[in-house]
């Protein structure tokens, strides 16, 4: 099994508005995802690619937002995964490469990606 963490420190710099995450994978891959701030489950089993939005980014200051996902691979043309995010509504877009890997055929992908807000 692939595992990848990353870690990233993201600027809230009084946002005007909500606070937006897109998560993508891609090359037809199947995942599940869960979103946790300091401990606490916002949201699990989000399927796929799939956007989110904390309406109260005033609240996050300080915090860590974990992004778990399990990526399996269910394509048989590949065994390629991509797993990209995004996130915007802050000082600025956080928008990192994505992240491109293979893996056993029929295995799966563990990633997860770790943001402090500021």
């Amino acid at each position: 099994m692939v595992q990848i963490t990353r870690f990233y420190l993201y600027k809230l710099d009084a946002p005007a508005g909500p606070i937006n995450l897109s998560v993508n994978i891609g090359n037809m891959q199947a995942a599940s995802s869960a979103l946790i701030l300091e401990g606490v489950t916002l949201q699990s089993n989000l399927r796929d690619s799939f956007t989110y939005q904390i309406s109260d980014p005033t609240s996050l200051s300080g915090k860590q937002l974990d992004i778990s996902t399990t990526i399996a691979d269910v394509n048989p043309d590949n065994d390629d995964v991509s797993y990209r995010f995004k996130l915007s509504g802050g000082q600025s877009v956080l928008n990192p490469p994505t992240d491109e890997f293979r893996v056993a055929p029929n295995s799966a992908a563990y990633v997860l990606i770790k943001i402090i807000f500021a």
